[in-house]
């Protein structure tokens, strides 16, 4: 597979991962608990990951810790980023959201020790910028917008430990694993909040439901994959990034969200702060 062939498959992960937003907001203005998208959402990605690369799953006990670490930490920011579309707009969302990149450089300095450059340092200032032109001021931050921070910083932190643990296990295990992981915790908070998980999963379009779940997750994954085999870490990273960038015009397009001066330039910024992490 040559380069830019591989490029494509990103810039169509990335597609996926901007329309899978709307269809996690449909899902949670259809009634659905955002702890039972999880559960079904990461279910439905297991399996799909399972079909994709079929075989035999047996886990030691190492393996099994790795798989509750990450898959913890994928929940708490899968919750805080669902629970945040209830509260912010669903373009905010999506590009606070990609701050996550910024932020792995630091989470991997913690964790790792890794000398911290001076791109990221001037990345995540700018990132912070992007964030104040999109809400306005800082004090206009609502819950659903720290939500969101705090899911990209999940999200970085996962990151993190996937680069981690990646090397010491297989792949396929890996994802699984956490994907059921995510799924029971999602499953487990919301029975534990009162929700009826079979009737809710009634009262939703159920092509919402596969679309996170197959194509969100399974299919991109497999995906994402497969592009950055044939092209750099940095050129894959920052295609990967214009999810954002395709969530806010779906959300746009699709959910009529008004498109104002704030989230034209909030964007641009943010594009330029990831920009500098990725390829200075």
């Amino acid at each position: 597979m040559k380069s830019k062939q591989a490029e494509l498959i990103l810039l169509i992960v990335g597609i996926f991962w901007g329309l899978g937003y709307i269809t996690s907001d449909n899902l949670l203005n259809s009634g659905m608990n955002p702890y039972t998208v999880i559960g079904y959402r990461f279910l439905i990605g297991a399996l799909g990951v399972y079909i994709l690369s079929p075989g035999r799953l047996k886990y030691n006990f190492n393996e099994l810790k790795k798989c509750l670490i990450i898959g913890g930490i994928l929940f708490l920011g899968m919750a805080s980023q669902t629970v945040a579309l209830n509260y912010t707009t669903t373009t905010n969302v999506s590009l606070i959201t990609s701050l996550n990149i910024i932020f792995v450089p630091f989470i991997v300095y913690f964790i790792s020790g890794k000398k911290i450059e001076l791109k990221n340092i001037v990345a995540a200032i700018i990132g912070v910028f992007a964030i104040y032109i999109l809400v306005g001021n800082m004090s206009a931050l609502n819950i659903g917008d720290l939500l969101t921070l705090l899911s990209a910083l999940f999200y970085a932190l996962h990151i993190s430990f996937i680069g981690k643990f990646v090397g010491e296990m297989d792949v396929k295990k890996l994802v699984i694993g956490q994907m059921i992981i995510t799924s029971i915790m999602g499953f487990i908070i919301a029975i534990f909040l009162g929700s009826s998980i079979i009737h809710e999963v009634s009262q939703v379009h159920l092509y919402d439901l596969l679309y996170i779940g197959l194509i969100s997750s399974s299919l991109c994954f497999y995906l994402q994959n497969l592009g950055l085999r044939y092209t750099s870490e940095s050129k894959g990273s920052l295609i990967l990034s214009t999810e954002a960038l395709w969530g806010m015009i779906f959300s746009i397009i699709l959910l009529h969200e008004p498109l104002t001066i704030n989230i034209i330039i909030g964007a641009i910024v943010l594009m330029v702060a990831i920009f500098i992490d990725e390829i200075f």
